[in-house]
């Protein structure tokens, strides 16, 4: 199979195509959900929050453009520089239920730690409204609300994310 990267001159990485995010049931305390406090939600408790396929269709698009940051930032504040090491291409697309898109990484040392294996997983985040819908994800999974209304802030470059699958192809 053929890699789905390339560096340029400079060091910079290329992935052609990845996943970076994933509709299935995911787990976030109250205090991470936007408007927690609005819609009444305990902060320490956990909440199982289902990202539709179709909701996650709606929004790949406010994907493309958006920052890749060193590590997760809190939404409610813009990325600072210093914290971005490359950027979201386009188009961001589904297939199925993962949302998949190019990266470009431009810090060394991000790309060093994504060629050795040792940090390559990326998590999205976003805006989103939650609606206190439980239910049952295809899956079989139950969850307590749905994300609507997705909207990317940022992707991170993490050790593990929450999404499982959402790392940098090879």
């Amino acid at each position: 199979m053929a890699s789905m990267r390339t560096k340029d001159a400079a060091g910079r990485l290329f992935v052609r195509l990845t996943p970076i995010s994933r509709a299935i049931v995911t787990n976030y305390r109250g205090s991470e959900v936007p408007d927690w406090q609005a819609l009444g939600l305990d902060p320490e408790w956990v909440y199982r929050i289902y990202r539709h396929p179709i909701e996650l269709a709606h929004g790949a698009a406010s994907f493309v453009g958006a920052p890749i940051l060193s590590r997760h930032i809190a939404i409610s504040v813009p990325p600072p520089p210093e914290l971005i090491i490359g950027e979201v291409g386009g188009p961001a697309e589904m297939l199925f239920t993962t949302l998949l898109a190019p990266i470009s990484i431009w810090d060394l040392a991000a790309v060093a730690a994504i060629e050795s294996g040792e940090r390559r997983c990326l998590s999205a985040s976003y805006h989103y409204d939650y609606v206190a819908e439980p239910g049952v994800a295809p899956d079989g999974k139950a969850f307590d609300g749905r994300m609507t209304n997705i909207r990317a802030h940022h992707v991170a470059h993490v050790v593990y994310g929450r999404v499982w699958g959402a790392c940098v192809a090879p």
